[in-house]
Formats: structure tokens, C-alpha cells, sequence
């Protein structure tokens, strides 16, 4: 698995989603509750023998919710069925007061990826 395949998947979902953060102006505004947010933390080389490297991603996805109900309940088992089904990861919900929203936060850790070449970027 790979952190550009979840990120993949998360488009799927079908809610507003980018990239670390949604930039918010004033004629693009942050988009309304749900909505989504990946982050892919930096990546290890491990296991390099200059013919074959091993890269160990990592992928962080973010929901936020305004209620921590049924409706995000659905989103949340969507998010697990469609990106996770297949992938080891941590589930943390939240309660952020100064956004007043509830965060869900899936960490997908330690997937490994086959790069050939000693030059990797």
C-alpha cells in the first residue's frame, strides 16, 4: 500500500478534500463541514543497497464534522470501507473548542514502497 493510493481512495469519498490545508479566501472560501484534509508526513529511506530502496510512507487523513452523530458515523465507516479496508492505521476523534467541530484523525504508519535507482526524491 501507498500513501498516493489512500490519498487516491479519500478523493472518492466524495466530500471537499486537500492537501494539508484548504486556504480559505474570500472568493474561495473554506468549504462547509464535512470535509476532509490528507497530510503525508516525510518519508524514511530504509533498506538501501543501491540497487533497490525501501521507502517508508506514512499517510494522515483528517474529517471534520459540526456533530459527532449518526451522519458522521456514515462518513466515518464510508472512509473505513472505501480507504483503510486493506491498511493498519489509528482512529482518534476529537473535540476542538476554539473550531468548534469534532476532528477524526486516521494514521495509516509504516507502509513500504519499492524504489529502484540510487537516485530517490
Amino acid at each position: 500500500m501507498t500513501a498516493e493510493t489512500l490519498a487516491g481512495r479519500a478523493k472518492k469519498i466524495g466530500l471537499p478534500i486537500a492537501r494539508d490545508f484548504f486556504a480559505g479566501t474570500k472568493d474561495d472560501p473554506v468549504p462547509e463541514m464535512p470535509y476532509l484534509v490528507f497530510a503525508l508526513p516525510p518519508a524514511k529511506a530504509r533498506g538501501a543497497d543501491s540497487v533497490i530502496y525501501l521507502i517508508e510512507e506514512s499517510f494522515d487523513l483528517e474529517l471534520y464534522t459540526a456533530g459527532n452523530d449518526g451522519e458522521a458515523d456514515e462518513i466515518r465507516k464510508k472512509i473505513e470501507g472505501i480507504v483503510f479496508f486493506d491498511t493498519e492505521h489509528t482512529k482518534i476523534v476529537v473535540y476542538i473548542d476554539s473550531e468548534e467541530c469534532y476532528q477524526t484523525t486516521y494514521e495509516a504508519r509504516g507502509m513500504l514502497r519499492k524504489v529502484k535507482g540510487a537516485n530517490i526524491t
